[in-house]
Protein backbone atom coordinates (compact mmCIF):
# COMPACT_ATOMS: atom_id res chain seq x y z
CA UNK A 1 0.00 0.00 0.00
CA UNK A 2 2.81 2.55 0.31
CA UNK A 3 2.10 5.88 2.16
CA UNK A 4 -1.23 6.29 0.56
CA UNK A 5 -3.76 7.98 1.94
CA UNK A 6 -6.70 6.15 0.65
CA UNK A 7 -5.54 2.61 -0.41
CA UNK A 8 -4.88 1.99 -3.61
CA UNK A 9 -8.66 3.27 -4.74
CA UNK A 10 -7.22 5.83 -6.77
CA UNK A 11 -4.80 5.41 -10.22
CA UNK A 12 -3.30 6.98 -12.99
CA UNK A 13 -0.74 7.45 -15.34
CA UNK A 14 2.11 7.12 -12.61
CA UNK A 15 2.48 5.53 -8.79
CA UNK A 16 -0.75 3.25 -9.60
CA UNK A 17 -1.76 2.59 -13.44
CA UNK A 18 -4.94 3.13 -14.07
CA UNK A 19 -3.88 0.87 -17.72
CA UNK A 20 -3.15 -2.98 -16.22
CA UNK A 21 -2.56 -6.07 -17.92
CA UNK A 22 -4.07 -9.27 -16.61
CA UNK A 23 -2.49 -11.75 -13.92
CA UNK A 24 -2.63 -14.38 -16.12
CA UNK A 25 -0.04 -16.72 -17.32
CA UNK A 26 0.10 -18.50 -20.88
CA UNK A 27 2.50 -21.09 -22.03
CA UNK A 28 3.09 -20.50 -25.97
CA UNK A 29 5.00 -22.87 -27.81
CA UNK A 30 7.28 -21.57 -30.31
CA UNK A 31 8.38 -23.82 -33.17
CA UNK A 32 11.85 -23.35 -34.31
CA UNK A 33 13.06 -25.34 -37.82
CA UNK A 34 16.27 -25.77 -37.61
CA UNK A 35 18.98 -27.77 -40.14
CA UNK A 36 19.96 -30.61 -38.35
CA UNK A 37 23.40 -32.47 -38.19
CA UNK A 38 22.13 -35.47 -40.46
CA UNK A 39 23.76 -35.83 -43.64
CA UNK A 40 21.02 -35.16 -45.16
CA UNK A 41 20.21 -31.53 -44.43
CA UNK A 42 17.00 -32.39 -43.49
CA UNK A 43 15.22 -29.61 -41.28
CA UNK A 44 14.39 -30.64 -37.64
CA UNK A 45 11.86 -29.31 -35.50
CA UNK A 46 12.42 -27.71 -31.97
CA UNK A 47 9.40 -27.28 -29.68
CA UNK A 48 10.59 -24.62 -26.93
CA UNK A 49 8.27 -23.91 -24.02
CA UNK A 50 8.02 -20.34 -22.98
CA UNK A 51 5.70 -18.43 -20.68
CA UNK A 52 4.58 -15.43 -21.65
CA UNK A 53 2.50 -12.82 -19.04
CA UNK A 54 -0.79 -10.92 -19.60
CA UNK A 55 -3.01 -10.84 -22.44
CA UNK A 56 -2.28 -7.01 -23.13
CA UNK A 57 -3.43 -3.54 -21.71
CA UNK A 58 -6.98 -2.85 -19.99
CA UNK A 59 -8.37 0.49 -18.47
CA UNK A 60 -9.03 0.38 -14.78
CA UNK A 61 -13.26 -0.25 -13.77
CA UNK A 62 -13.56 3.49 -12.46
CA UNK A 63 -12.06 4.80 -16.32
CA UNK A 64 -14.67 2.46 -17.47
CA UNK A 65 -16.92 4.03 -15.54
CA UNK A 66 -15.91 7.68 -16.71
CA UNK A 67 -16.50 6.56 -20.30
CA UNK A 68 -20.63 6.30 -19.81
CA UNK A 69 -22.48 8.91 -19.42
CA UNK A 70 -24.99 9.38 -16.74
CA UNK A 71 -23.01 7.01 -14.79
CA UNK A 72 -19.49 9.13 -15.11
CA UNK A 73 -21.53 12.22 -13.50
CA UNK A 74 -21.61 10.07 -10.18
CA UNK A 75 -18.13 8.05 -10.41
CA UNK A 76 -16.81 11.76 -11.81
CA UNK A 77 -18.18 13.67 -8.81
CA UNK A 78 -16.72 10.51 -6.36
CA UNK A 79 -13.46 10.73 -8.44
CA UNK A 80 -13.07 13.88 -7.87
CA UNK A 81 -13.58 14.30 -4.03
CA UNK A 82 -11.44 11.58 -2.95
CA UNK A 83 -8.71 12.99 -5.33
CA UNK A 84 -9.21 16.16 -3.19
CA UNK A 85 -8.84 15.02 0.07
CA UNK A 86 -5.85 12.58 -1.33
CA UNK A 87 -4.33 15.57 -2.71
CA UNK A 88 -5.10 18.20 0.65
CA UNK A 89 -3.88 15.26 3.24
CA UNK A 90 -0.36 14.32 0.83
CA UNK A 91 0.10 17.90 0.48
CA UNK A 92 -0.19 18.30 4.29
CA UNK A 93 1.91 15.00 5.16
CA UNK A 94 4.74 16.50 2.60
CA UNK A 95 5.30 19.44 5.01
CA UNK A 96 5.89 17.25 8.25
CA UNK A 97 7.41 13.61 6.89
CA UNK A 98 10.47 15.15 5.53
CA UNK A 99 12.28 11.69 4.61
CA UNK A 100 9.18 10.39 2.80
CA UNK A 101 8.75 13.96 0.70
CA UNK A 102 9.05 13.14 -2.57
CA UNK A 103 6.57 9.80 -2.32
CA UNK A 104 3.88 12.29 -0.60
CA UNK A 105 4.33 14.94 -3.42
CA UNK A 106 3.72 11.76 -5.91
CA UNK A 107 0.77 11.00 -4.50
CA UNK A 108 -0.96 14.64 -4.16
CA UNK A 109 -0.28 14.45 -7.88
CA UNK A 110 -2.42 11.97 -8.25
CA UNK A 111 -4.96 12.84 -5.97
CA UNK A 112 -4.87 16.32 -8.31
CA UNK A 113 -4.87 14.04 -11.46
CA UNK A 114 -8.16 12.15 -9.84
CA UNK A 115 -9.54 15.15 -9.07
CA UNK A 116 -9.12 17.14 -12.71
CA UNK A 117 -10.44 13.58 -14.29
CA UNK A 118 -13.24 13.48 -11.84
CA UNK A 119 -14.63 16.81 -12.99
CA UNK A 120 -14.30 16.44 -16.39
CA UNK A 121 -16.13 12.92 -16.41
CA UNK A 122 -19.07 14.51 -14.61
CA UNK A 123 -19.63 16.46 -17.34
CA UNK A 124 -21.77 14.73 -19.63
CA UNK A 125 -21.32 13.79 -23.18
CA UNK A 126 -18.75 16.22 -23.82
CA UNK A 127 -16.84 15.05 -20.48
CA UNK A 128 -17.20 11.51 -21.90
CA UNK A 129 -15.56 12.30 -25.51
CA UNK A 130 -12.70 13.45 -23.61
CA UNK A 131 -12.21 10.78 -21.18
CA UNK A 132 -12.43 8.16 -24.12
CA UNK A 133 -10.03 10.06 -26.46
CA UNK A 134 -7.51 10.34 -23.79
CA UNK A 135 -7.75 6.59 -22.74
CA UNK A 136 -7.87 5.62 -25.83
CA UNK A 137 -4.62 7.14 -26.83
CA UNK A 138 -3.24 5.71 -24.02
CA UNK A 139 -4.52 2.37 -24.63
CA UNK A 140 -2.41 2.49 -28.24
CA UNK A 141 0.70 3.67 -26.54
CA UNK A 142 0.83 0.67 -23.72
CA UNK A 143 -0.60 -1.93 -26.66
CA UNK A 144 2.64 -0.77 -28.40
CA UNK A 145 4.76 -1.11 -25.13
CA UNK A 146 3.00 -5.03 -24.87
CA UNK A 147 3.17 -6.26 -28.49
CA UNK A 148 6.90 -4.98 -28.85
CA UNK A 149 7.76 -6.74 -25.50
CA UNK A 150 6.35 -9.51 -26.70
CA UNK A 151 8.12 -9.61 -29.85
CA UNK A 152 10.82 -9.46 -27.60
CA UNK A 153 9.96 -12.44 -25.77
CA UNK A 154 9.46 -14.44 -28.61
CA UNK A 155 12.99 -13.74 -30.31
CA UNK A 156 14.68 -14.84 -26.91
CA UNK A 157 12.58 -17.89 -26.84
CA UNK A 158 13.75 -18.81 -30.58
CA UNK A 159 17.37 -18.28 -29.79
CA UNK A 160 16.76 -20.31 -26.99
CA UNK A 161 15.37 -23.09 -29.19
CA UNK A 162 18.11 -22.40 -31.34
CA UNK A 163 21.22 -22.61 -28.76
CA UNK A 164 19.56 -25.93 -27.29
CA UNK A 165 19.60 -27.62 -31.30
CA UNK A 166 23.09 -26.25 -31.56
CA UNK A 167 24.55 -28.09 -28.41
Amino acid sequence: MGLSITGNFLTGPWVRSDITRKEDFRKDNVTVATPSDLADGDMRLTTVTHTFEGTGPEPHWLNICGMIPGVSTITGVGRSLVGLVHMVAHLAKAIFDKPNRDEHLREAGLGFYNLVRGLVEAVPVAGNIVVIVFDVYRLNKEQKKFVEGTRTRVAKAIAQANDQVNL
